[in-house]
């Protein structure tokens, strides 16, 4: 019961900030850093932006916990009661099904068509109805399991990634227009663009885990020692960047500084947690991986160069 106390007192305080006094908390906390000012891609305001935006699927991630904590135990279910004799099975089944596909035809009749503001102030409360008739009906049959198509099993484990990337690399135009690859031909276009925008998910999928179990092991003194020090690493880089700005650094120059320094640090730090010279293979091979990774940050920090003297150049021009 420890971990669904931890659920219930993140959705107690997701209600609180988000939902309570209509976001007014929301707009205490973050008011400090972000601002109400009208700007390109945020009409009503930065502050509003972040509101609207987190607001819309503010419950998902307790969601996929509750469905992952409960997986085992519904897993058991079923397996009882396909082990009852035929009619017996398929009335629990049955029922079950009525029950979640009435609860389905309500929303498609209801909350699914309301207007776009209405739809999306609901969406975080209503959009486990849907997804858990959907699990329900594909898996009630024993015959049915034993089938599937690889390519939604494949995209599901991209969710998080593909969610965040499809600003970054999917669309443009504050998010009103498809990237464009290909001028003149819009399904090359389409289809080179979803590809880019896959791979690139997909990657970022592999380097969430990679990070996440390096930053965040399950040994918790190691892991206190990644929090602390990627904590310790981002307040660096803000107070090198003060410190360049005081000194009237130009964009380019913060940029450059910037970028080198934490791709070679952030890259050499990242694995020291968890070093461990047990044998003399084990340090040449985490020596050898030390290496790539550093390789891997002073590239990103070229890129990131290249792409700040653009911009800086497009500002002076």
């Amino acid at each position: 019961w420890a971990i669904r106390l931890k659920l219930l007192s993140v959705c107690a305080g997701i209600f609180v900030v988000w939902d309570l006094f209509d976001g007014a908390i929301f707009n205490v906390l973050w008011s400090p850093f972000l601002s109400t000012e009208s700007v390109r891609g945020a009409k009503n305001g930065v502050l509003w932006e972040w509101y609207f935006r987190t607001s819309l699927d503010k419950y998902s991630c307790i969601w996929g916990m509750l469905f992952a904590l409960n997986f085992p135990a519904v897993s058991n279910v079923l397996t009882k009661t396909e082990e009852l004799p035929a009619v017996q099975q398929w009335i629990v089944k049955g029922s079950a099904l009525c029950v979640w596909g009435a609860a389905f035809v309500w929303w498609l009749t209801g909350p699914f068509m309301a207007t776009k503001n209405e739809y999306n102030l609901g969406n975080a409360f209503y959009a486990p109805i849907p997804m858990v008739f959907y699990i329900l009906a594909r898996n009630i049959s024993a015959t049915g399991r034993k089938y599937y198509c690889n390519l939604p099993h494949f995209l599901g484990k991209l969710t998080l990634e593909t969610y965040l990337m499809q600003y970054h690399v999917w669309l443009s135009s504050s998010a009103t227009m498809l990237l464009t690859i290909v001028p003149g031909a819009p399904l090359l276009n389409a289809t080179l663009a979803t590809a880019l925008f896959v791979c690139i998910s997909h990657r970022l999928n592999y380097l969430t885990l990679s990070l996440r179990g390096q930053l965040l092991p399950d040994d918790t003194k190691r892991c206190i020692l990644g929090a602390v020090g990627f904590v310790g690493t981002v307040g660096g880089f803000q107070i090198i960047g003060k410190v360049l700005a005081a000194f009237g650094a130009s964009g380019m120059g913060v940029v450059v500084v910037s970028c080198v320094t934490g791709g070679a640090l952030s890259a050499f730090l990242l694995l020291s947690p968890c070093i461990q010279h047990d044998t003399q293979e084990t340090a040449l091979h985490l020596s050898q991986q030390r290496h790539r990774v550093l390789l891997v940050g002073f590239g990103a920090a070229l890129v990131m160069v290249f792409l700040g003297g653009t911009l800086v150049t497009r500002e002076g021009g």
